[in-house]
């Protein structure tokens, strides 16, 4: 479990941090969401079916709008030390290192197989899947920070996370091996 964040800041400066950073990136990939609904890019009739399916799956800007209401919960669980919001954030950026992952892959398959039917290369570019590839070790940076911060919460009053992971069950273990 990391003790820090970037070797001197605590854990939940680094939280308020990450979670400032998903805010400012979730209203930057709003504004450029927006700006494109208002002016659509041109329909590229010479655009092929398989870029057109790469072009679907990198949605991008609509999976990372997410990290707007994450990084609030994320700020908003350090501050009022709420582990549920911190743990929401957590599992955000796992799914969002995951998604980076599963990217790159799907796209150095394509560019294999495009390259070897028609000895040209097409979307995803280099520079997309260096760009996504880059994303995972972030991504999986900042959910081990949260994840430390999240632990800290736990230490500190463990009862807080208590109905998430018992459930419904109030039985002692006692009385269910009794039974």
């Amino acid at each position: 479990m990391l003790n820090k964040f970037c070797f001197f800041l605590s854990l939940s400066t680094g939280s308020l941090i990450i979670g400032v950073f998903n805010v400012f990136y979730g209203l930057f990939t709003l504004v450029v969401q927006t700006r494109q609904a208002v002016h659509p890019l041109s329909y590229r009739p010479e655009v092929d079916e398989m870029e057109h399916v790469v072009s679907v799956l990198y949605t991008e800007d609509s999976i990372f709008t997410m990290q707007l209401l994450f990084g609030f919960y994320l700020i908003y669980g350090t501050l009022k030390e709420k582990q549920g919001f911190v743990f929401a954030s957590m599992v955000l950026h796992l799914a969002l290192a995951a998604y980076s992952a599963f990217f790159v892959v799907f796209a150095m398959l394509t560019m294999i197989s495009r390259s070897q039917i028609t000895d040209e290369y097409s979307l995803p570019n280099g520079e997309q899947i260096a760009n996504e590839a880059l994303k995972i070790p972030i991504f999986m940076y900042f959910a081990f920070v949260i994840y430390g911060r999240h632990e800290e919460l736990t230490n500190k009053s463990p009862q807080l996370m208590e109905s998430f992971t018992r459930g419904h069950n109030t039985s002692e273990p006692e009385e269910l091996n009794s039974s």
